[in-house]
């Protein structure tokens, strides 16, 4: 589909041009318009991208130890709290006895993402007042195919966009056992010190393998029928038909171990409507 687009608009670029100047193919000396590239340096990769949601391994309920009527709260939602930090204080008194206000302490460190309990509402020992999650461990939990696994241990690199920026991470964990419905186990992956948002829908990539070489787009590497593949160097306004091998490869570009040079200028839009031998003309 890609290459089927960037014909066609190989073909509306010479169209429009040479509706304005000399038509392709019309006698000696005719030249084809076509936009060029120049071979350079780089690197090619072949990656795979997964979505993933952001959760922690420690996420607390906190509960009354005790049932009474709560009657102050010291935290709301998006507080910040530390181990022991006192979160509200219950009334035991019931009709006909005395008992103590009764403290209740942050049983860990992290950040209240919901308070469920106002003053004055009675609260039992199974009804939570807060929930607390530690968000200083977060990580991306994500859905993979078993047979995926491999890839992912043996990857080059594993990256997490969010709020416009990459950060890179690696595999924490995988779980021991898959879904028999689908096939797919949860890998964790932690990316350090980046302010993540818990229960945030993330896009992750990970780069499979990587090529380091002289680079051009794909779309200006042409196939024949037997499979042989060619480019067209432009040499002094003449496009010149040059047999290429080519590496690593993925939708959008791929590396070339022989055939041309760094700085050669390649046809890359108007490839497939030029022939060896063509007087042609870049234009932008």
């Amino acid at each position: 589909m890609k290459r089927t687009l960037t014909i066609f608009l190989a073909l509306v670029l010479t169209i429009s041009i040479f509706a304005k100047g000399p038509q392709a193919g019309e006698g000696e000396g005719s030249v084809k318009l076509v936009s060029s590239v120049t071979a350079d340096i780089g690197t090619v990769e072949v990656e795979s991208t997964y979505w993933g949601v952001i959760s922690s391994d420690e996420m607390v309920n906190v509960v009354s130890k005790y049932p009474g009527r709560l009657r102050k709260i010291n935290k709301e939602e998006g507080d910040r709290v530390k181990k022991g930090d006192i979160l509200y204080t219950v009334d035991r008194e019931l009709t006909g006895m005395k008992y103590n206000m009764i403290e209740e302490k942050a049983p860990i460190s992290g950040l209240i993402i919901k308070r469920h309990a106002s003053p004055g509402q009675f609260i039992g020992p199974s009804m939570p007042v807060y929930t607390i999650v530690n968000d200083r461990k977060l990580y991306a939990a994500v859905n993979v195919f078993a047979e995926e696994l491999d890839k992912i241990r043996n990857s080059k690199g594993i990256f997490l966009n969010a709020k416009g920026k990459e950060y890179s991470g690696k595999l924490s964990k995988a779980v021991a056992y898959g879904n028999p419905m689908n096939g797919m186990i949860t890998i964790k992956l932690s990316f350090g010190k980046v302010e993540l948002i818990l229960n945030q829908r993330v896009e992750i990539r990970i780069v499979e393998t990587t090529q380091d070489g002289i680079v051009i787009p794909i779309d200006a590497i042409i196939k024949d029928n037997e499979g042989n593949q060619h480019v067209f160097r432009i040499l002094n306004g003449t496009a010149v038909k040059t047999p290429v091998e080519t590496g690593l490869k993925n939708d959008y570009k791929a590396i070339i171990n022989k055939g041309i040079e760094k700085g050669d200028e390649i046809i890359y839009i108007g490839a497939y409507l030029v022939n060896d031998g063509d007087k042609v003309k870049i234009t932008k």
